[in-house]
This record gives structure tokens, C-alpha cells and sequence, in this order.
């Protein structure tokens, strides 16, 4: 390759990784090659050409000199997987997990040179032996306009986790309790809610609700005044539009992705509490169609398949997640939607602070049936209020390069 993609990974930023940052790198593009196949040809060939550098980098490092077999072995197997060769029965699928134990064990501080070695021909569990905390599906679904100029300063999102093994039976009874196309909480209203209450409790199903108050309106100028700025400077720039850069998009991502994970950890902590084992747990996530189009979707969904990469939950909780799928779906394709859907609408209508043209219901009645909710829920019911303040998490380098805005760091 005559192109170098990571230019400062080449001029030597590369050499201060160890191994399994070095090969969890690799997993990411890996991984992105796998999303895209069958997708999108050229962003799939440019992950390829992206982890094929990396390897390159990997095998010039002196400091591995004892594992050039592997690395080269790796290496190897990726271009037969990627020209969809069978000699040496390795997918994309295999590569995926087998580098993903390297980011594991970057992400928790492990010794790079005791990382566990393990064959990549055939078929690769990166986590035998380890305790299973099962299999979750997380709905997402918000509620309230996320455009510039807002009529109403709230933004609720609410989350609700499915055990995998409860899905058929609950998609049914979601679907029999809510025929035809109706269905949603701005037609079925207070007598809807109360029917999906019956469900959330009938299965103790956890949830959580995260209310999000513009309090301060510049906050939320300045991040709309940021956001079309950096699509603009990168339209200049590519000559193409990021359309799921824009500013309102990056928000509902950040909305959604934000109530998921605050779930996520919710439900893993109580199943984690009091061992000290490593533990998986395989994680589908489905939201709403609030992401506007493709572009977006698509975007949305390699990020969650990326989360894994950046989890705080393998360091703080000795959880590894296991991103499984990620889809954006409407209520009538996915029925299971409607429980955040009439989460999300009666905390929304609840609020004091909010203000609605065309409320589904009033405030007094809404408060009341958050009340009720609140009264049965008990210990699985996780709410959180908090002031926008994020800021727009991209912007260019000198060199018109994309990089994360400062101040985003903790975000």
C-alpha cells in the first residue's frame, strides 16, 4: 500500500501501544468490515486497506519480534476471509471475535504479554469458560423535538430491557394488546399506558427514563451553531454532505445511545453485584425511527457495534458486552417498541417545566399515572433528570482532519 491512511500512527504514535491496543485496533476495522459486507463495497474496502496498514505497522514493531508468526498469521487470514476464501475455514465473524479479546484485555489494564493466546483457525470463543449473564434486547424511544429553534425545552428518552428468552412470548401479548395501526401513545393516551404498565410490571421488565431540560438556551444554540459549522467546512472539504453529522441527528444519537447505556449498566449491575468472576452478556439494541434516514441509522448502529471497544464495563464490573445487533425499527415492525414509546410520552406530558402545543393528555393526569407507575415498579425503575450541556462533538484540525472537539473528552 502506497497510501498511509494513520499518518501519526506511522510517524510513531503506534510504538506507544502495546499489543493489545495494537490489535484492538486492527478489531475495529475488522469489525466495520464485517457491518458493511454486502452493504456498501467501498467503505468495505477501505476498512480492509485500513487494517492491512495497521498489521503492517504491528508486524514493523520491534518490541514483537517473538510474535510475528501470529501477527503474520492474522494477517493472512484476514485477506483469504476478505476475498471470501474458505481454504482456511476463518470468516470476518471469527477475526472479529478473536480481536475483540485483545480490546477486552486493553480495556481492563492487562498485561499485553500475557495475553492469552489462541488459535484463529476455525471457529474462536474469545471468552471460554467465562460466567454468562444471558442475553438482553434494549428498545429506545424518545419523545419531543430535537431541532433548533424548540417550543418545548424538555427531551425524554426512555429505555426498557427484554431477556431474550421472554421475547416471542412478549412481542405477542404487546401485539394483541395493541391491534392495528393506532397504536402509539398520542392515540391510545392514558388507557394505552395503563396496558403497557400491566406489561413493564406483569414481567418486571427494567426500564429507565432520562428527562433532559434545555435550561440554559444559548447551550443549546451554540450546539447547533457548531454542528453546522463542521458540516459545512467538511462539505468544503469532501465535497460530500455528512447528513448524519448535522446537528439534530448527533443529538437524538446521543439521546438514545445515552438512556441504552444508562440501562444497560443499571440491569448489569444488580446481576453482577457481589462476584467476582469475569462475566459476558450478549446485547441486542432497538430504537425507534427517530434517526431520519439511512445515512444516520447506518451510523447509529456501527457505533453501537463499536461501544464494546470503549466500555466502561469491563473495568469497572468484569462485564464484557457482546453487541449481537443493532436496528432501527417502526412500531408496526417491531411492536416491543410501544412500551418506551408510552414511557417516554407520559413522563414527557408529566414535566412541569413542559410546554405542549397539542398535549395528548394534561399535566395533572399525566403526573398521576407517573405516580401510579412509580407506586409498582419498585427496584427496577431507573430515572434520571439532568440540564443540557453537551457540546457539538466534532470539529476540524489545522490540517482539516476530524477530531473530537475539546471539552468532549468526558462526554
Amino acid at each position: 500500500m502506497t497510501k498511509i491512511v494513520h499518518k501519526e500512527l506511522a510517524a510513531g504514535r503506534w510504538g506507544q501501544l502495546s499489543l493489545a491496543e495494537q490489535l484492538a485496533n486492527v478489531g475495529s476495522e475488522v469489525g466495520r468490515m464485517r457491518r458493511w459486507r454486502h452493504r456498501d463495497e467501498r467503505l468495505t474496502a477501505a476498512a480492509f486497506e485500513r487494517a492491512l496498514e495497521l498489521l503492517d505497522l504491528t508486524l514493523a514493531d520491534p518490541r514483537w519480534r517473538e510474535r510475528l508468526r501470529e501477527i503474520a498469521r492474522a494477517r493472512e487470514l484476514l485477506c483469504a476471509a476478505a476475498a471470501g476464501g474458505t481454504d482456511y475455514g476463518t470468516t470476518l465473524e471469527d477475526l472479529d471475535r478473536y480481536f475483540l479479546a485483545f480490546a477486552v484485555a486493553a480495556k481492563s489494564r492487562r498485561d499485553p504479554g500475557k495475553v492469552e493466546e489462541r488459535s484463529i483457525a476455525g471457529q474462536i470463543d474469545p471468552t471460554p469458560g467465562r460466567l454468562s449473564l444471558g442475553s438482553w434486547a434494549f428498545f429506545c424511544d424518545l419523545s419531543g423535538h430535537v431541532q433548533e429553534r424548540f417550543d418545548n425545552p424538555i427531551v425524554t428518552t426512555a429505555a426498557i430491557a427484554v431477556p431474550q428468552e421472554l421475547l416471542s412470548a412478549l412481542r405477542t401479548q404487546v401485539g394483541d394488546a395493541f391491534p392495528g395501526n393506532d397504536t402509539k401513545w398520542k392515540y391510545g393516551k392514558l388507557d394505552g399506558f395503563r396496558t403497557a404498565r400491566e406489561l413493564i410490571v406483569g414481567h418486571q421488565l427494567p426500564f429507565a427514563v432520562s428527562v433532559t431540560f434545555i435550561a440554559d438556551p444559548t447551550k443549546w444554540q451554540s450546539y447547533f451553531a457548531n454542528g453546522k459549522d463542521f458540516c459545512a467546512k467538511a462539505a468544503a472539504l469532501s465535497g460530500e454532505s455528512l447528513v448524519f453529522a448535522t446537528p439534530d441527528l448527533t443529538l437524538r444519537m446521543r439521546f438514545l445511545a445515552k438512556a441504552i447505556a444508562a440501562l444497560v449498566g443499571r440491569v448489569l449491575r444488580t446481576r453482577q453485584s457481589g462476584r467476582s468472576e469475569l462475566a459476558t452478556v450478549e446485547i441486542e439494541v432497538i430504537v425507534d425511527t427517530d434517526l431520519r434516514n439511512a445515512e444516520t441509522e447506518a451510523q447509529f448502529c456501527e457505533s453501537f457495534h463499536e461501544w464494546p471497544l470503549t466500555s466502561r464495563l469491563v473495568s469497572e464490573l468484569g462485564i464484557q458486552p457482546i453487541v449481537r445487533g443493532v436496528r432501527c425499527e417502526t412500531e408496526q415492525a417491531e411492536p416491543l417498541l410501544l412500551l418506551p414509546d408510552y414511557l417516554a410520552g407520559v413522563y414527557h406530558h408529566a414535566d412541569p417545566r413542559t410546554r405542549l402545543r397539542k398535549p395528548v393528555v394534561t399535566p395533572e393526569e399525566a403526573s398521576m399515572a407517573v405516580r401510579e407507575l412509580r407506586a409498582v415498579c419498585g427496584g427496577f425503575l431507573y430515572e434520571q433528570s439532568e440540564d443540557f450541556d453537551d457540546l457539538y462533538p466534532l470539529d476540524h484540525d489545522g490540517d482539516g482532519g476530524v477530531i473530537l472537539r475539546a471539552g468532549n473528552e468526558k462526554q
